[in-house]
Parts: structure tokens; C-alpha cells; sequence
């Protein structure tokens, strides 16, 4: 939702759609966007000509999206250990939370301990189990930390697929 701006020149949403078409939305304040931002590549085709462009921004996640999409990955990369290695290093963003909630929820939050009693079957409680193993890491994520840190084999298989 755009909510307010201060611009010389229109800041358009450029949104790639399932079709692969480059969509370029303009919007001003009132105005809302409704996208499946995860799974859609989007952002801002060039940088704001104006002094600012506040916008709010509402995410959701369906019960059991996060589980539902960490398929077994075929791929001998140690994924735990570069995503350790990013946030050491200060790499990547609120994608890199993981305490068993998604990132919008606040840590401590009335809401935090809601969504673990709606969602059982939680990260947490996943590696919780006797004998149980990290979750496995949805193809994307493993794609993102191969290429950041340059792992062109581990690429080259995912493509192949």
C-alpha cells in the first residue's frame, strides 16, 4: 500500500510474472499491489528520483506454507553451515532469522507463542524430535547459498533439474 510520496518522476514495482512478462506498476498513495512477492522476482527497476516513497507492506504465510516447501535436496552442499557462515559474516537479510517462527513474527510476542501452538510441526519442534535431523532446504535457498558463495558444481546441478 502506498501511503505516501514525494517524487520528481513516477517509482515504478517491476513484478516478473509466471508468463516470464517484466510487469511495471506505478502507484500512488491509496494505492495497493497485491503479489505473491516469494515467489515472484520484483523490485524497483532504478533508483527513486524524489525525496521519499512510503509504502507498507503486509505478508502472510498459509498453515504449513514454510514446512510444506523444504523438499529433500539431492545436492552435497552443507547448507547449516553456510548459512552460519552468512550471518557471521552479516550476509543476507530477515531470511536468515530462524528460530522455528517465520521472520515477521516478533521473538517474545503474544503472537510467537500463538503461531507454535497452531503450528506444531514447527522447525523447533522438528529438530526436537529423538533422532531427528535440520530440516531440509527448499532448492531455492540451496541455489542462493551456492551462488553466494561461488559453488558453480553445486549450480550446475540444481540447472540440470
Amino acid at each position: 500500500v502506498n501511503v505516501a510520496q514525494d517524487v520528481d518522476e513516477p517509482w515504478p514495482l517491476e513484478v516478473y510474472g509466471r508468463d516470464n512478462k517484466a510487469y511495471n506498476v506505478t502507484m500512488e498513495p491509496g494505492d495497493m499491489v497485491l503479489y505473491e512477492s516469494h515467489s515472484l522476482i520484483h523490485g524497483r527497476p532504478f533508483e527513486l528520483k524524489g525525496r521519499y516513497y512510503a509504502n507498507i507492506f503486509i505478508h502472510f504465510e498459509p498453515t504449513g506454507h514454510s514446512l510444506k516447501h523444504y523438499p529433500m535436496h539431492k545436492f552435497d552442499i552443507n547448507v547449516d553451515a553456510l548459512e552460519r557462515e552468512a550471518k557471521e559474516k552479516g550476509h543476507g537479510g530477515h531470511e536468515n532469522k530462524e528460530k522455528g517462527v517465520p521472520s515477521y513474527i516478533l521473538d517474545g510476542s503474544p503472537e510467537e507463542s500463538n503461531w507454535r501452538k497452531r503450528s506444531p510441526a514447527t522447525f523447533q519442534n522438528i529438530r526436537g524430535r529423538k533422532g531427528a535431523k535440520d530440516p531440509p532446504v527448499p532448492e531455492k535457498k540451496v541455489a542462493h547459498a551456492a551462488a553466494q558463495e561461488g559453488n558453480v558444481i553445486a549450480l550446475k546441478k540444481l540447472a540440470v533439474e
